[in-house]
Parts: C-alpha cells; sequence; structure tokens
C-alpha cells in the first residue's frame, strides 16, 4: 500500500487491524484503522475501481495524526464514516 501524503510504499506490517465495509460511499469499499508494527496508526483506505481513474493505487493509506491509542482512533473512524458504515467487520489480531 502506499502513502497517501508521500506516495511511498508502507512497508510495516499491520498487528490490529478494524475494519469497516462502507457500502454507501461511492468513492470507498472499505476503511481499515490500523495498528502498525512501530506504533503508528493508520488508517488504510481500498478505493472503488470504478471511482478512480486507472492506474490510481487502489489501496493506500494515511498516518493517523493526533491519535496514539487505538479505540480512540476506531471511535473517531465510526464518527467520521457514519452516513456510510454498512457493517462493522471484527477486529482482527496479526
Amino acid at each position: 500500500m502506499q502513502d497517501l501524503s508521500t506516495y511511498k510504499v508502507i512497508l510495516r506490517k499491520v498487528v490490529r487491524r478494524k475494519g469497516f465495509v462502507l457500502g454507501k460511499s461511492i468513492a470507498l469499499n472499505r476503511v481499515d484503522v490500523a495498528l502498525m508494527d512501530d506504533g503508528s496508526i493508520r488508517v488504510i483506505f481500498d478505493r472503488r475501481a470504478d471511482y478512480f481513474r486507472k492506474g490510481v493505487p487502489l489501496n493506500t493509506s494515511s498516518l493517523l495524526r493526533g491519535e496514539s491509542e487505538m479505540g480512540r482512533a476506531i471511535k473517531w473512524m465510526r464518527t467520521q464514516e457514519a452516513d456510510y458504515i454498512t457493517e462493522e467487520l471484527p477486529e482482527v489480531f496479526a
């Protein structure tokens, strides 16, 4: 996956992940809040191929600044995407 800010490939591994299916979104299939092996928290976006032009990365991420706790980051994501969430997936630990 690529970082949206730098377009560099992220080589960190996901340690813990909470996913949300965005069935009401026209641009995204899913969004995950992920705790990485370096302790950072990232938001991982799975984009809809039919919405973005060809060649645009469909699996991207962004560093979630200001959040250092996974639980608070998950609550924040629920609030941000409340209008689009159709399913909340169980939390997965790697």
